[in-house]
């Protein structure tokens, strides 16, 4: 397990891709991917499976930036 976070920025077939790949690899815990889109709402599904979700782009790249 990596204890880097990655986000990806702008949810879309691309992003969704990358988030269940990502997942499924077992290279990052799901609580370290943060999705971001608009829309929150659709990414609950993401969400419940631990992933993190939000709307701010520039504040998620930031915490990243940070770590």
């Amino acid at each position: 397990m990596n204890a880097s976070s990655i986000c990806i920025l702008g949810w879309g077939t691309i992003g969704s891709a990358i988030a269940r790949g990502l997942k499924l690899s077992g290279q990052f815990d799901t609580s370290h991917i943060i999705l971001t889109r608009r829309k929150v709402q659709s990414l609950t599904e993401f969400q419940t499976a631990g992933l993190q979700i939000t709307d701010k782009n520039l504040d998620t790249v930031k915490k990243i930036k940070k770590k």
